[in-house]
């Protein structure tokens, strides 16, 4: 009776977490905009596909033909994880991010373009830190 009751709380938990995954990729869907620490326009569109559109600090990857990127978050962290992947003639670089919500319309964004580390919080100076703001179509 003890390992039923141990394994539907790990059931459950799992569950939870899903749902909480769920939630945060579904806030994450559409266009953000902001400007980055070094005054460049930013923006990020997330793709339901897991795909993304992404222009950074003047640099357009999606310009570069052949490219893909795709994105993957972890909730888990604090501050949560956001990868960025990119795959471009049999090369793959990851952009380690963070992220936070702020509110429903505004999201806190930071990563570093050295392919090995990740920000560890929001007061450090890395490559890029940018306040998105949803783009709200009209």
């Amino acid at each position: 009776m003890k390992y039923i009751l141990i394994i539907l709380t790990l059931i459950f938990s799992l569950i939870g977490c899903n749902d909480n995954q769920t939630s945060v990729e579904n806030h994450l869907y559409g266009t953000w905009e902001g400007i980055d620490s070094r005054s460049k326009p930013g923006v990020l569109v997330f793709k339901k596909d897991k795909t993304l559109l992404m222009n950074l600090g003047g640099w357009n990857v999606n310009e570069v033909k052949g490219a893909e990127i795709n994105w993957t978050i972890d909730i888990i962290k604090d501050p949560m994880h956001l990868d960025i992947t990119l795959y471009h003639e049999g090369r793959v670089m990851i952009i380690p991010c963070i992220f936070k919500i702020i509110n429903k319309n505004k999201t806190l964004f930071s990563c570093v373009f050295d392919n090995e580390s990740r920000p560890s919080n929001f007061n450090l100076d890395p490559d890029m830190l940018i306040m998105l703001n949803r783009k709200i179509n009209k």
